[in-house]
């Protein structure tokens, strides 16, 4: 199985607050970060991690917790992972990359950290997979970019990694809407928002 999931933040207190996350301290949000990945991930699934992982430039912290979750990482770099921040654990990951063109079934899937206006492959389907916004920015987006991108970021998805067949029945949803309205109808959804 694959998996996709973007700024855990570990050990960063100020985005409890930052993205009102319901946890009382650092150490119980990292818990429950780990405990809900390895939930669903299991030790032999390929799991992609857009960006933001860390806010702590302790390695052995940063190993520790990486040693606790299952499956084969890898890792799109975020904002936040600054040089001297995350650059001595690279080896810890399978690849480590800007962005990342993947394949799931019939399905291509753009990883980027930032979500993007316009990518190559856009109009053959290619979905653009991203993190970045802590929120669901797929309720500020434009109707038809809907339908090809999604924020699969742990403030949008109860803090738990989210598999490639989720994503796909969730656009296919998402598809099977915007064919039941009008033109109208989308725009006047994208600008009730």
């Amino acid at each position: 199985m694959i998996y996709f999931t973007s700024d855990h933040h570990f050990f960063h207190k100020n985005i409890i607050e930052f993205c009102n996350r319901p946890f009382k301290d650092v150490e119980e949000m990292n818990e429950v970060m780990i405990n809900n990945w390895n939930s669903v991930v299991g030790d032999k699934d390929d799991v992609y991690n857009l960006g933001d992982i860390f806010f702590t430039s302790d390695m052995t912290k940063q190993t520790e917790v990486l040693n606790r979750l299952n499956g084969k990482h890898h890792f799109i770099i975020g904002n936040h992972d600054k040089r001297n921040r995350i650059e001595r654990i690279f080896n810890k990951f399978a690849s480590v990359n800007h962005e990342l063109c993947v394949q799931h079934g019939y399905s291509w899937f753009l990883l980027s950290h930032c979500p993007y206006l316009e990518w190559a492959g856009m109009e053959a389907g290619h979905i653009n997979v991203y993190g970045h916004t802590h929120e669901n920015m797929e309720k500020q987006i434009e109707p038809s970019l809907s339908i090809r991108q999604i924020n699969v970021g742990v403030d949008a998805w109860d803090f738990t990694p989210v598999s490639a067949d989720t994503i796909l029945h969730t656009l296919s949803k998402r598809r099977a809407h915007l064919k039941r309205m009008t033109p109208e109808m989308q725009r006047q959804e994208y600008y009730e928002r």
